[in-house]
């Protein structure tokens, strides 16, 4: 899966990507991480809720 394919998906899936999550990640990080929320049917949350983004 390439990323554009990734983001693809988890937008059909959950209609948004979080990008702001991912500035400055590897393409293999952001894959990985939508596999997962795929898989698990959980969308992609930041790990520090009080984090203001």
């Amino acid at each position: 899966m390439t990323m554009k394919d990734a983001v693809e998906a988890y937008i059909e899936k959950f209609g948004g990507f979080p990008y702001y999550l991912f500035l400055g990640s590897e393409e293999e990080e952001i894959i990985n991480a939508v596999e997962i929320a795929l898989e698990t049917n959980k969308e992609i949350a930041p790990m520090d809720s009080n984090a203001d983004y």
